[in-house]
């Protein structure tokens, strides 16, 4: 079954997309799918769709959880949003015994069950707490900023292709969102630097100044820190990587020392957080 899409009834963000343009999603279609936490085989509607993004105002597709689990979905994050508020509330000092953390830990490997993107930085933060850690190497070490040439970013689409916001030509490491990206080049040097919390998966970008499907990169899930206090919570000890608000690599001397020895031409900078806001 098809049915005609009402493009001018999408939200604005979704509007701006190259999806817009796309004669492909004149139309909704139905969907056959398997679902990816319980494992049945289910069918999203060209009716639910049209509701989806016309009705919602939804800007992702597409359907990958029967309504049961897409449920439980829904659950998982009112808990992770009350684990938050709960985690305010706490001082430095009782952060580390607070009764919740093997739940939140817990829950989070629970929704993995259901989606790919969630919060791997606060996992292993949680993690980090239930360990003895040293203290003085999160406080003393440095961080360096990785300079990226390229500061293009990518819009993630609905079939799960990348899609370069500007023409800026490709380049062997890029800042997506929540995410780097690498060449397969660059990230076999990286895989190889065994990189704590670093997980690496395939990835296609299409180009839609010219129609071009472009393989050979890697998407790479990084610990993501989204402000200071998060930073001063994170272990800085040994190679690491981290995603700083969506839009700063940095490494630490470890991790850029093994960067240099494999004669990469990257830059480093001193990354001060005191000027960060």
């Amino acid at each position: 079954m098809k049915i005609a899409a009402n493009k001018d009834l999408w939200a604005d963000e979704l509007k701006r997309s190259y999806d817009y343009y796309d004669p492909k999603f004149d139309f909704y279609y139905d969907y056959s799918y398997t679902c990816r936490g319980c494992g049945l085989d289910e069918v999203w509607t060209a009716q639910q769709q049209k509701h989806h993004f016309e009705v919602l105002k939804k800007l992702r597709g597409v359907s990958s959880l029967c309504n049961q689990c897409f449920h439980k979905y829904n659950a998982l994050k009112s808990r992770f949003r009350y684990f938050k508020e709960q985690r305010e509330k706490e001082t430095e000092s009782s952060k580390k015994n607070a009764p919740y953390i093997q739940e939140w830990i817990d829950a989070i490997q629970e929704y993995k069950k259901y989606t790919d993107k969630y919060d791997l930085g606060m996992e292993h933060r949680l993690i980090g707490l239930t360990k003895t850690t040293d203290n003085n190497c999160t406080k003393n070490t440095r961080l360096f900023e990785l300079i990226l040439r390229n500061k293009n970013r990518f819009y993630k689409m609905a079939d799960g292709r990348y899609q370069p916001i500007n023409r800026e030509p490709l380049d062997a490491l890029m800042v997506g969102h929540e995410y780097v990206i690498a060449n397969t080049m660059m990230a076999n040097i990286l895989k190889s630097l065994e990189i704590i919390n670093v997980s690496f998966s395939p990835v296609i970008i299409f180009e839609r100044f010219n129609s071009r499907e472009i393989t050979g990169f890697e998407r790479l899930e990084v610990e993501r820190i989204d402000d200071k206090r998060s930073l001063l919570d994170t272990s800085l000890c040994g190679n690491r990587l981290l995603l700083y608000k969506n839009e700063t690599v940095l490494v630490t001397p470890e991790l850029r020392e093994l960067i240099e020895s494999s004669e990469q031409l990257f830059e480093f900078k001193k990354f001060d957080l005191k000027q960060r806001r």
